[in-house]
């Protein structure tokens, strides 16, 4: 197999596991009419802008989701949709540094408890985000953080599913 070939598999195979579709499916389209090394190189260069937007289409979700929850669950509270922007910011990367390792460290207590453990591991995630950044997202109790995290990860992996096909 040809080296541009095998990044060009390791870009589909990752295209699949983020985008759940509509870029893996363009991707796959260009693979299927490639004819050569600058044929691949193209997909390539064409598929990151169309990731990019992808990303930034899911991070609106989140804000989306956030924003929805304060409006919601009585004890999370955002001042307004800039405070819901910043608080999604910072539950994103959160979620991307901190949340793998409580998981991975929890995750004797996640297998005994089926996975269910992890809906108090994303109300700690909230409760973090409202420790750095109080001024942007307030919450009464661990109540509502429980309801607010629970409201933000349905409503994101519901509208994700949507938006990426």
């Amino acid at each position: 197999m040809h080296r541009g070939e095998r990044d060009l598999d390791r870009l589909s195979d990752e295209g699949r596991r983020v985008e759940h579709g509509a870029v893996a499916r363009w991707i796959a389209d260009r693979r299927a009419d490639r004819s050569g090394p600058d044929a691949q190189q193209d997909v390539r260069a064409a598929a990151g802008p169309l990731v990019g937007a992808l990303v930034v289409l899911l991070c609106l979700v989140v804000v989306a989701a956030v924003y929805v929850a304060a409006r919601i669950v009585p004890g999370v509270r955002t001042p307004d949709f800039v405070g819901a922007i910043v608080a999604a910011l910072i539950l994103g990367v959160v979620n991307a540094i901190i949340r793998p390792i409580v998981l991975l460290l929890t995750l004797p207590v996640n297998i005994l408890t089926l996975g269910l453990f992890t809906l108090v591991i994303n109300t700690l995630m909230l409760y973090l985000v409202a420790w750095i950044a109080p001024s942007y997202l307030q919450l009464s109790g661990f109540g509502a953080a429980f309801l607010g995290a629970l409201l933000i990860t349905i409503i994101s992996a519901v509208l994700s599913r949507v938006i990426a096909g």
